[in-house]
């Protein structure tokens, strides 16, 4: 155990135990130094100078009291805290190294909320060094010792407090991915363009205001991701004659081969683009240009417009342009082919384009609080279509065509102006959840009995006055919403609702429950609403026993003596 190169080690978990290894754990994180017990502090300074200065930060504002408790914590000879290194997201026991040679090795260390705003020049002795995470240490610059960490290939300085990247940020020749998120960033320093093996780059929650037109350099570029940057425009391509441009790029500070007109287009192997919760109020053409994208974020923003070139998107398999004021879809939207999801919620759109029925991989389609009145016929087309959300428009009549969407599990169509359900909706065999709340329905199609999957249906405030017997069909239906309907009774097939568990029900006017309501023997749930009176057979007065019964202002009339269904919901 003397002999060099032989590592003496003693293992945190386990005191008792000295095993020997030859390698230092692939990650370690140092979180855990507050947590320590004395002789554990001591025992892990000693191992490198890089450990005793972060131990040391700990240990100086301690005072003798608060080392003595440390201590008293493992009078048995184990502390109080486990050491553990987390290799790809599992923890194990981490050993503690005497050699300092050991963490030539480490190629992962994290030390998140640890330095609080200082960095050990000592740091450099981690040559292997490849990940890198500092986060949350109040940094106000980048550490000069980060600079010969040359293996480096990701890097994590988010949520700390730079206001600038150092001219030396383009040296890492090995990086690949560099967050700088959430902190004060005002631009990004030129040097950045040498990065040329950088595939991602975070830049979230920084008051950049301005589009780094640096970005557009990196060629490599698979993620870009600049959400709340207060960003108002995205580079577009200048439209000159050749003969200037080439002019222009020879007069520009060194020379040729850099050329001054750069777009977001220029970023060609870009898969995911991320840039909502900004303040742009247009898109540019170039976006057409990004052929490998297949992540498309662009929420929360001013957009009024999109320009026809993002049909060219042909690998887009992820588009939300939610909370905008987009007010109509250019045709060339039908060109997605890609596209399974399409959030659209939130803006001024008063009709879908025809060219929708191009959307043949589409699953998810959301154009929640628009201004729709009316669905085209060609959503029928969206034959893969499994979730669709339509609610808060002005939708007074759906096409007889959205019974041809035999892959859709979850339809919302609630806070419209519905009318009528075409009877088609029975043909929607795969459907799971039907949401129809708030619309000025006076009857439902029997067809709705055909759906033997439905496990959820909310009718909720509507103008239904009868249920049709056509419900019994319903046999996986376990959660069924009527309230807020003048219904005054419910059909004598109700009881055969056999997988019933929950039912929300009530109104303004007095219901009667048929005496086939005593046998839901799975109902556990109920819920009256409503000011009305409620009136109930003997055999559905022992259920509401049963059970669980929440009442909102409702005067109950039974067979059997109301004072007990009270004292059950009281007990509840």
């Amino acid at each position: 155990m003397t002999q060099r190169g032989v590592k003496r080690e003693r293992e945190i978990s386990t005191p008792s135990t000295l095993p020997t290894l030859e390698s230092l754990p692939f990650e370690i994180h140092l979180g855990f130094i507050q947590y320590l017990s004395t002789s554990d502090l001591r025992a892990l300074r000693d191992t490198c100078s890089a450990m005793r200065e972060a131990v040391d930060y700990y240990i100086q504002p301690c005072t003798k009291r608060r080392r003595a408790t440390l201590g008293e914590r493992a009078k048995d000879g184990t502390p109080d805290f486990c050491l553990f290194a987390t290799i790809d997201a599992a923890k194990r026991p981490m050993y503690v190294f005497q050699d300092p040679g050991a963490w030539d090795t480490l190629e992962k260390l994290n030390l998140q909320e640890c330095l609080l705003g200082a960095l050990s020049a000592s740091l450099v002795q981690f040559s292997a060094l490849r990940v890198l995470d500092l986060r949350n240490n109040g940094l106000t610059a980048l550490p000069e010792p980060i600079r010969r960490l040359r293996a480096l290939e990701h890097l994590n300085v988010g949520s700390n407090n730079l206001v600038e990247l150092p001219g030396w940020i383009g040296e890492f020749a090995a990086l690949r991915n560099l967050y700088l998120d959430k902190n004060k960033l005002h631009g990004i320093p030129e040097s950045i363009a040498d990065l040329r093996s950088l595939e991602g780059i975070y830049l979230d929650e920084n008051p950049l205001g301005a589009f780094p037109e640096v970005l557009c350099r990196l060629a490599s570029l698979l993620v870009l991701s600049m959400r709340k940057c207060t960003l108002e425009e995205i580079p577009n391509p200048v439209v000159w004659p050749r003969v200037l441009i080439e002019i222009l790029i020879e007069m520009r500070p060194g020379g040729r081969g850099m050329s001054p007109f750069v777009s977001i287009g220029d970023l060609g192997a870009l898969t995911k683009l991320d840039l909502s919760s900004n303040k742009l109020y247009s898109i540019p053409a170039g976006i057409g240009c990004l052929g490998a994208l297949v992540y498309l974020s662009l929420d929360n923003n001013f957009i009024h417009q999109l320009p026809a070139e993002i049909g060219g998107l042909g690998a887009l398999e992820y588009l939300s342009l939610g909370d905008n004021f987009i007010d109509q879809l250019p045709a060339e939207i039908g060109n997605l082919g890609a596209l399974k999801t399409l959030i659209l919620r939130g803006n001024s759109l008063r009709a879908l384009p025809d060219t929708l029925r191009g959307l043949q991989s589409l699953l998810f389609l959301n154009v929640d609080y628009n201004g729709l009145t009316e669905l085209p016929r060609s959503i029928g087309n969206l034959r893969a279509l499994k979730k669709m959300r339509l609610a808060a428009n002005r939708i007074s009549i759906l096409p007889t065509s959205i019974g041809k969407l035999g892959a859709l599990e979850k339809l919302y169509l609630g806070f419209n102006t519905l009318r009528r359900i075409p009877a088609s909706v029975g043909r929607l065999t795969a459907l799971k959840k039907l949401s129809l709340v708030r619309n000025k329905l006076s009857s439902i199609p029997g067809k709705l009995g055909d759906l033997g999957v439905l496990g959820e249906l909310d009718i909720s405030g509507n103008e239904l006055r009868t249920l049709p017997d056509t419900l019994q069909g319903l046999r996986s239906l376990h959660t069924l919403s009527v309230c807020y309907n003048p219904l005054r009774t419910l059909p004598r097939s109700f009881g055969e609702l056999q997988s019933l568990r929950e039912l929300n029900i009530g109104s303004e006017c007095s219901i009667r429950l048929p005496a086939t309501f005593g046998e839901l023997t799975e109902l556990s749930c109920i819920r009256f609403v409503g000011t009305g009176l409620m009136r109930a057979y003997p055999s559905a007065s022992r259920l509401l026993r049963r059970a669980r019964v929440n009442l909102w202002r409702v005067n109950f009339v039974a067979s059997d003596p109301p004072a007990r269904v009270g004292a059950r919901r009281q007990a509840t």
